[in-house]
This record gives C-alpha cells, sequence and structure tokens, in this order.
C-alpha cells in the first residue's frame, strides 16, 4: 500500500518541496496571527531570530524588549540572560530545539535535492566531482570567517563588544548562508547540464556559451558587493571585485582546459569547478588583505595567532596517518578500505574538526593566550565535558569516522552494480566529507586571523 505514495513523492521532489515550505510558511503565518508573543517571543526569537542577531553583531547573546528594542545580552552560568533590561534572551548558538531543526530541515532538503536533481539529470557524485565542488566548500568557509571576523559590520562600528551589522551579513550564517551554496550547486551544474546537451556545437561555441554565464556571474556578484557598501568598510568593495576579476580569468582559463578532458558528463564538472572560481577569489583576496592590516579589522582588536592553527593541522595529519597505517597493517579486507583517499579525506576532515575545536575550547597546551572559544552545539559540548580536557571529542569525531565510513563502504560492496544506489553512497561521502572539512577549516581560519 505504500509503494504508490512512495513512488509518487520520488517522482515529484520538487511538488513536496513546495508544499512543505507553503506548509511551514503557513504555520508561522497561523502562529503569528493567533499568538504573536508565544510564536515570536517564545519560539522563534530564542530558537531561531535571536540567535543569528546575536551571531551577527558579535554578541555572546541578544536580548528582545517588550517594545520590540534589541539590546546586547550576556551569558550568566552558560545561560543566555538580558542586561539591565526585561526581555528574552536569545545566545549566539544552537539550542537544541535549533539544532533539530536544522537537522531535520537539513535532511529533507538533502533528499530533496538528491531525488529531484542529481538522480532526474544523472550527475556523478564521484571522485572528481568532489574535487569540481572543492572550491565552493572554501567560497562558503572563507565567507564564513570573514563574517565570523567582524568584515560585515558597518564601518566604524566594530569593538571589543560587538559592532552593528546590516543585512549583508545575514548572507553569511547559518541557515542562509546555506542558500548561497546551493546557487552555487545549482547554478553551475545547470550551466553544464545545458552545455553538455550542445556538445555537437564544438568546443569552441561552448567556450563562449560558459564565458557568457561567467560574466554574468561575475556582474551579478559585483552588483551584490556594490549594494552592501553601506553596510561593510570601503576595502572588502574594491577588493572583493577585484577578486571577481582575477578569478574569472582563472575559472575562464580552467573551464577551456577541463572541458576538452570531460566524457562522463559532459563538462558539468568543468563548469562546476570554474563558476566557483570567482567568489572563491574573492573571499581569499578578502581574507588576505584582512590578514595583512589593510582591511576592516581596527589595530589592536584581534593578533594572528598562527601556532594554535599549526598545531590543529599537525595532529589532525598525524591522527589521519596513525588511522591509515593501522587499518593497513591489523585491518582485514573491509577495514583496509578506511585507507582508500576519499575515506582518509572523511576521516581527516573529522579529525580536523575535532582537534580544531578541542585546542580552540580546552587549550591544552597553553597556545591560546586567554582566548577560549565556546562550542555552539550541545552535543558536543557535553563530549568535550565529559573528562580529559576534552580529548574525548576528537577522538570520539575519528572513531565515527571510521564507523561510518565503514558502512559506507559496506554498502558500496552491495550495490556497486547498481548506478543510482552507487551515486547515492557518493552523495553520502561528500556529506560526510562537508561535516569535517567545513567546520575543521573555519576554525583553523579563525584561530589563524586571532577572531
Amino acid at each position: 500500500m505504500l509503494r504508490r505514495p512512495a513512488a509518487w513523492l520520488l517522482a515529484h521532489p520538487w511538488t513536496v518541496a513546495a508544499f512543505l515550505s507553503t506548509l511551514l510558511a503557513l504555520a508561522v503565518a497561523l502562529g503569528m496571527a493567533l499568538a504573536p508573543r508565544a510564536t515570536y517571543d517564545g519560539f522563534l526569537w530564542p530558537h531561531l531570530v535571536g540567535s543569528a542577531v546575536a551571531d551577527v553583531r558579535q554578541w555572546p547573546a541578544a536580548c528582545l524588549a517588550p517594545d520590540g528594542a534589541i539590546t546586547r545580552g550576556a551569558l550568566v552560568a552558560g545561560e543566555p540572560a538580558c542586561v539591565g533590561v526585561e526581555g528574552v534572551a536569545a545566545a549566539a548558538g544552537y539550542t537544541p530545539v535549533a539544532e533539530l531543526l536544522v537537522a531535520a530541515t537539513g535532511l529533507v532538503s538533502l533528499a530533496i535535492v538528491y531525488v529531484g536533481f542529481v538522480r532526474r539529470f544523472d550527475v556523478a557524485l564521484d571522485g572528481p566531482f568532489i574535487v569540481a565542488y572543492a572550491p565552493t566548500f572554501l567560497f562558503g568557509i572563507t565567507m564564513r570567517v570573514v563574517e565570523d571576523a567582524g568584515g560585515f559590520c558597518r564601518p566604524g562600528t566594530l569593538a571589543p563588544g560587538g559592532c552593528e551589522s546590516g543585512l549583508f551579513a545575514f548572507l553569511w550564517i547559518a541557515p542562509f548562508a546555506y542558500y548561497q551554496l546551493a546557487w552555487l550547486f545549482f547554478g553551475p551544474i545547470g550551466v553544464g547540464l545545458f552545455l553538455a546537451r550542445r556538445r555537437a556545437r564544438g568546443a569552441r561555441w561552448q567556450t563562449r556559451a560558459f564565458a557568457v554565464a561567467l560574466a554574468a556571474e561575475v556582474a551579478l556578484l559585483a552588483l551584490v558587493f556594490l549594494l552592501a557598501q553601506p553596510d561593510v568598510v570601503a576595502p572588502l568593495v574594491t577588493v572583493g571585485v577585484a577578486g571577481l576579476l582575477v578569478g574569472a580569468a582563472a575559472g575562464l582559463a580552467a573551464y577551456a582546459r577541463l572541458a576538452r578532458r570531460a566524457a562522463s558528463d559532459g563538462g558539468v564538472r568543468p563548469a562546476l569547478f570554474a563558476l566557483t572560481m570567482p567568489p572563491l577569489a574573492a573571499a581569499l583576496a578578502l581574507v588576505a588583505t584582512d590578514a595583512l592590516g589593510a582591511g576592516w579589522t581596527p589595530p589592536g582588536l584581534a593578533a594572528a595567532n598562527p601556532v594554535p592553527a599549526a598545531t590543529v593541522l599537525v595532529l589532525a595529519v598525524l591522527a589521519t596517518a596513525g588511522v591509515g597505517l593501522a587499518v593497513r597493517r591489523w585491518g582485514g579486507p573491509l577495514l583496509a578500505r578506511v585507507a582508500d583517499p576519499v575515506n582518509l579525506a572523511i576521516v581527516f576532515g573529522q579529525a580536523w574538526d575535532g582537534v580544531a575545536t578541542w585546542i580552540s575550547v580546552s587549550d591544552p597546551f597553553g597556545q591560546m593566550s586567554g582566548q577560549l572559544y565556546l562550542e555552539k552545539h550541545p552535543v558536543s559540548e557535553a563530549i568535550l565535558l565529559a573528562g580529559g580536557d576534552g580529548i574525548l571529542f576528537p577522538i570520539a569525531k575519528v572513531a565515527v569516522a571510521v564507523a561510518l565510513v565503514l558502512v559506507v563502504e559496506r554498502e558500496l560492496a552491495r550495490s556497486a552494480t547498481t548506478p543510482n544506489a552507487a551515486n547515492a553512497v557518493g552523495f553520502l561521502r561528500i556529506l560526510l566529507l562537508a561535516l569535517g572539512l567545513v567546520p575543521g577549516l573555519r576554525n583553523t581560519l579563525r584561530l589563524a586571523l586571532g577572531v
């Protein structure tokens, strides 16, 4: 009896997405109409809106007063609290409710993307695809670090107590940052599919058509930088647009070279790689400018500290190498598959994230100069506080990574002859890579910049 509904859902994923989005919007609208205080003050503010406001304004917590005014809050015994006023406080982190909402929304969205896009257009999620998608990871992480560092604070407002931020800053924090990564996924792949279906017109026509798409992307991003000018310091606009132009030149050269080698997907992976080069170049230029002292950070507010960042990388590499050597020497046929390059990259990502969190929160080697970080996720915080000065956290991350890799390898062995099932495993591998590499790189960059 369940086969027909399931088949319909698989055949109409975007209809399902539209229905769920409409249902969610109606639920919020109904709540705001019938019980605005309970809906907004009691749910939306403490679990979603307030945490975003505190994040972009560099506050430990944000307080919503009864008259709607928003002021800086504080953390008292680890809990958000209003200071000097009555109101509802929200911390700049995830509550358990928010964590569950983000996880549930993410899983449903990923399922819809996989069924409605990856499977429908037969996009091969193999090793080369992962490499092609790497610049998108780097772009998202780097822009998040720019936001962490106060790069999107309004001019002259960045101070130790926080800053004033415009709407542009909200684009680079969760969950809004995921929309930026989404269009950097759908857009380039859509361009690649368009070009792949017109391969008969020749490589020269494809390159010219790609150049048009690249120019449109650069123009759109440059317009975004220009519109954001009132909300950011002046160097951001100039450096960002210059980075876009350099990235565009690199992207066009990369596409012309890679498209000739593309066979299985007709150019999807070259388009994905090359169209991400302009935004990535802009993001890297912003970070480099601030690191060199010509950016947005006032003198004395933050000091670069490469020592803990280097320690993180060394320990993550050593942990990954240790796992690789151990499974090769003492593991059976299945366990030895952990030493596959993609699987080791998954292990490295989790080790990287685990060690970076451990060092930045617990400071086991005394390298943080008293500037310790706080863990936003409740489950991770519980593991860090479980004992051993937080050392259990990176150990648990590596152990979970190995366990997940073994599950993936077992499933891959069963479904190697089924293209759709093998592609689903590839999709899962990409997710596992992102879950480790994204926070690991972000935390390491923050440590290096002294954010």
